[in-house]
């Protein structure tokens, strides 16, 4: 086992990577370039097979507009994972705006820019990637 800073025969090893370089007899900057690579490699792997799903944003939708008809509407571009229509909690009507998440990027833009500025149900629609929720202004008590 190599520990930071301690001497172990002859050699003083600094860094696993001062350890690792002449372990393999090449450079420190060429394995330390090459560690930086896979790991970023491995990074992008991981967030494009679990993470990274787009999130669309659909407005001017109609009132009657189901779940379903949304979902109908996006599945002609590739998979979807979701679509939800948000409803009034008063209400129980819809608000007029959904979103739909799709796991595949080139699909979701496809859909994005083949949906925009169509009709649904009898309204034109705005589709566009969703913008993460903001802070919000803290609200004022009410007395």
């Amino acid at each position: 086992m190599i520990y930071l800073g301690k001497k172990f025969g002859n050699t003083n090893y600094t860094s696993t990577f001062t350890a690792f370089s002449s372990f393999l007899r090449l450079p420190f900057w060429y394995n330390y370039q090459l560690f930086f690579e896979l790991a970023t490699l491995f990074c992008s792997i991981f967030q494009i097979l679990f993470f990274f799903q787009m999130n669309i944003f659909v407005a001017k939708l109609n009132y009657d507009t189901s779940d379903d008809t949304l979902l109908g509407a996006f599945e002609e571009f590739g998979t979807v994972d979701s679509a939800k229509i948000i409803m009034d909690k008063f209400t129980g009507r819809s608000k007029g705006f959904g979103f739909v998440e799709m796991p595949n990027d080139a699909e979701a833009k496809n859909a994005i820019n083949a949906l925009n500025e169509t009709e649904l149900d009898g309204r034109t629609i705005v589709v566009k990637v969703a913008e993460p929720k903001g802070e919000r202004p803290q609200r004022r008590e009410r007395y």
